[in-house]
């Protein structure tokens, strides 16, 4: 998986979550979790 890849895919995972609940409820492990990717990733995208 590219940077680019993964970087769109957390995006995405965030928008998502953010249509759910407001940002202050929503946690990085969720973010990834969602997303399909580690949380390393999520440091280097």
């Amino acid at each position: 998986m590219t940077r680019l890849n993964s970087k769109r895919r957390i995006q995405k995972a965030l928008f998502e979550l953010l249509r759910e609940r407001s940002i202050d409820k929503i946690t990085m492990s969720e973010v990834v979790e969602k997303a399909g990717v580690s949380r390393t990733s999520y440091y280097r995208a």
